[in-house]
Formats: structure tokens, C-alpha cells, sequence
């Protein structure tokens, strides 16, 4: 299943007029950044207790609370964020994402169109649009959106991902596998990537490649019964 993300980039610190508040809102970035979600909400309190209306701040509060799966509490300050700044793009693909968490696909869909006519350059935006159209099956412009996501940043290991997992639903695992190709340049130790290049690789008919991909999966990675059970179907290790 394709999956959403959310980026902290340094655009994102532009909030607070304090010298606290600004020195908050770098370390909770930092934390997030390093996956201590809890941390940064902390972090995020004291900007905001600094100076309560800074976007920035509210719009990373958000993140972290969306991380954390309470998306109401993020949805509320995502909403802050943007009566704050309504022209502040990450604070609506934060949104969308709460939206999204909360079972609003078509709400989310929304808010994330206003992103990116707000900041057409925004990867997560697009990426994040192309994730809610492949849930409700709209493939093609699931694609369309990844594509729009890699011309901002071609390095997008997760835009790389999920366009090869519309390509494959769609029939085209050639293109697939290109798209698992690239990931595997950019994270060389994806578990998940070799394993759906393998997947991929099966259906253009290279069951060779295949067991390649699914013996370089398991070995990063032993306990991953998907990659362990196409081994077996495929006969062994290669």
C-alpha cells in the first residue's frame, strides 16, 4: 500500500519572534526529524508558549500529534496554522494528512490541491495527493502526481516507491522494476525495495532476477515472510 510522508525542511523555521521560540522550533524540528515525535511536540509547546502565533510552529505541532495518531488535535492546529498564514503551503499538506487519518479522503484530496497550487515545487504535496488517489483506485493519476513529485526533487526514494507500486498494479512491472531501481541507488539497503523489485521482476517474467532481489531482501532483513513465501513459490534462493 503506498504510504504518506511528511518533510521538516529548514523553509519550516522561518516562524518565531523570539529568540526561544526560534530555538524551540529548531530543536523540535531536529527531533522529528530523528523520529522522537513525542520530543518535538514538547519542543513545539515551548515555541508556541514563546510566541502562540507562530505558523510554523503550530504547523509542526501538527506533524508531530499526526504522527503520534491524534489527528483531531492535529487537524485543530493545522487549522491554526493556517488562519495564521493562510498562504503557507506545509501547514495544508499537514492537514490533509490528519484529514486523511481521520477517514476524510476527499476533504484531504481538497486541501492537498490547495497545497500545491500554493507551492506547485512541493514534492510532499504531490507525492502525498498521489498516495490518496491510488487508495481510491485512480492509478494513472496516482502516477501522474509521483511523476510531478520527482520533478521537484528526483531523489524522492518514497515518490520512487509508490509510483512503482501503481506501475506493478497497473501491469507495467517493466517500469516497475525501474522505478524499485532507483530507490535501491538512493537506500542501497531497502529490504522493502528489493523485495518489491523482486515482485516486479517475477511479473516481467525474470524469475532469476527475482530470486536476486529476494535473497539480497532477506538477507537484510531474515524475518520478512512475504519475501521468504515468493522464495518458496520460486523454488529457492538464487
Amino acid at each position: 500500500m503506498p504510504r504518506t510522508t511528511r518533510r521538516f525542511p529548514a523553509r519550516l523555521l522561518a516562524g518565531g519572534r523570539t529568540a526561544r521560540a526560534r530555538r524551540e522550533l529548531v530543536r523540535g524540528t531536529d527531533l522529528l526529524r530523528r523520529g522522537d515525535a513525542r520530543g518535538a511536540l514538547a519542543a513545539f509547546d515551548a515555541a508556541l508558549h514563546a510566541d502562540d502565533r507562530s505558523a510554523s510552529a503550530w504547523c509542526n505541532k501538527a506533524a508531530a500529534l499526526e504522527i503520534l495518531g491524534e489527528a483531531r488535535g492535529a487537524l485543530r492546529c493545522a487549522n491554526r496554522a493556517t488562519r495564521l498564514r493562510p498562504s503557507y503551503a506545509p501547514a495544508y499538506v499537514t492537514k490533509a494528512l490528519a484529514l486523511a487519518r481521520l477517514g476524510n479522503s476527499p476533504r484531504a484530496l481538497e486541501v492537498l490541491e490547495v497545497a500545491v497550487t500554493l507551492n506547485p515545487r512541493s514534492e510532499v504535496a504531490w507525492m502525498n495527493k498521489g498516495v490518496l488517489l491510488a487508495r481510491s483506485g485512480k492509478l494513472t493519476e496516482a502516477v501522474h502526481c509521483y511523476d510531478r513529485a520527482l520533478e521537484c526533487d528526483e531523489e524522492f526514494s518514497l515518490a520512487w516507491m509508490n509510483k512503482g507500486s501503481a506501475l506493478l498494479e497497473l501491469g507495467d512491472a517493466g517500469e516497475a522494476a525501474k522505478c524499485y531501481t532507483r530507490v535501491l541507488r538512493l537506500r542501497p539497503d531497502s529490504a522493502e525495495a528489493w523485495y518489491f523489485k523482486a515482485k516486479a521482476l517475477n511479473a516481467f517474467g525474470d524469475r532469476e532476477g527475482a530470486r536476486v532481489c529476494l535473497s539480497r531482501a532477506l538477507s537484510l532483513r531474515p524475518a520478512f515472510p512475504s519475501a521468504q513465501a515468493l522464495t518458496d513459490r520460486l523454488g529457492g534462493r538464487a
